[in-house]
C-alpha cells in the first residue's frame, strides 16, 4: 500500500533590480505538510510504472536557487522534485487514462483534472493569482514525496 506524503512550498521569484542587472530572489509563501493527493501525485510527481498519467515533473530534485525554508523541510526527503507555474497551465489536463490498475477500473477514461482534489484546484487558483503579479514562470511548487511504507 502506498501512503504517499507530501511536503515543501509554494514558491514566488520577487526579482530584485539593481542598475542594469536583475537577480532572482525566491521565496516560500505557502507551506505544504503532510499532504496527501494522490490525483495531484500521479498527475505531476509521482512515476507509477505506466498504471496512471505520465507525470510532468518526476525526479528533477531540487531547483538550484530553492529557499531555505524549503530545503530544511524536505532535504532529507527523497525523491525531491519541482514545478512552475507555466508548466502547470500548459498541461493537457483533459488527457484521459488509459491504463487501469489492477483494482481500479472504475477510473479508466477520468481526465488529468477529473483526478484532482478540491484543495489541489484551490491551490492552483492561489498559484494562478499569484502568476498574475508575478508571472507564472516565476511561481514554483517545490516538494519532497515521502513514502511512510518505505521509512523504518
Amino acid at each position: 500500500m502506498i501512503d504517499i506524503r507530501m511536503y515543501g512550498y509554494v514558491e514566488i521569484n520577487i526579482k530584485n533590480q539593481v542598475g542594469e542587472f536583475t537577480f532572482d530572489n525566491w521565496k516560500a509563501i505557502i507551506r505544504l505538510d503532510r499532504w496527501t493527493d494522490y490525483g495531484l501525485f500521479y498527475n505531476l510527481f509521482y512515476e507509477s510504472h505506466g498504471k496512471h498519467f505520465i507525470p510532468i515533473a518526476a525526479n528533477r530534485g531540487l531547483p538550484k536557487d530553492a529557499t531555505p525554508e524549503t530545503i530544511e523541510i524536505i532535504g532529507h526527503i527523497t525523491p525531491k522534485t519541482w514545478i512552475s507555474f507555466d508548466e502547470i497551465k500548459k498541461n493537457d489536463w483533459n488527457e484521459q487514462r488509459l491504463h487501469p490498475e489492477d483494482n481500479d477500473k472504475d477510473h479508466l477514461g477520468l481526465t488529468r483534472r477529473e483526478h484532482l482534489s478540491s484543495f489541489s484546484k484551490m491551490l492552483f487558483s492561489l498559484m494562478n493569482t499569484l502568476g498574475k503579479e508575478f508571472g507564472d514562470e516565476n511561481v514554483r511548487m517545490v516538494v519532497g514525496l515521502f513514502d511512510s511504507c518505505l521509512d523504518g
